[in-house]
């Protein structure tokens, strides 16, 4: 792939966009406000919240691949306390609005 593809949008009204799942040491040590910080420098919307099997879920869209494979690159290393074990994607077909919010814990 060229590099100039790898900053193309996809065409109007396609998004990409995934369901990720964080599993290792991810819940209190700033996993979400990292990510929360992460996703708007990026301009990845969506969401993330705490699961209660220890896992840190996540819904992600963005306009360009470039974006996503950022992020994932990141979701990887995790913030500095954290201990990153695996991560888990899918495709997400669901609505996702504008911006990144950390919800309550489900």
């Amino acid at each position: 792939m060229s590099r100039e593809n790898e900053y193309r949008d996809v065409p109007p009204g396609d998004t990409l966009q995934f369901h990720y799942r964080i599993h290792g040491i991810v819940q209190g040590v700033g996993f979400r406000n990292w990510l929360e910080d992460l996703a708007q420098a990026l301009g990845v919307h969506g969401f993330c919240r705490n699961r209660a099997d220890g896992t840190v879920e996540i819904v992600a869209r963005a306009p360009n691949q470039k974006m996503l494979d950022t992020l994932e690159k990141e979701l990887h290393k995790g913030p500095f306390a954290a201990r990153v074990d695996r991560v888990e994607k899918e495709a997400y077909s669901g609505d996702i609005s504008e911006g990144f919010r950390i919800l309550a814990t489900k």
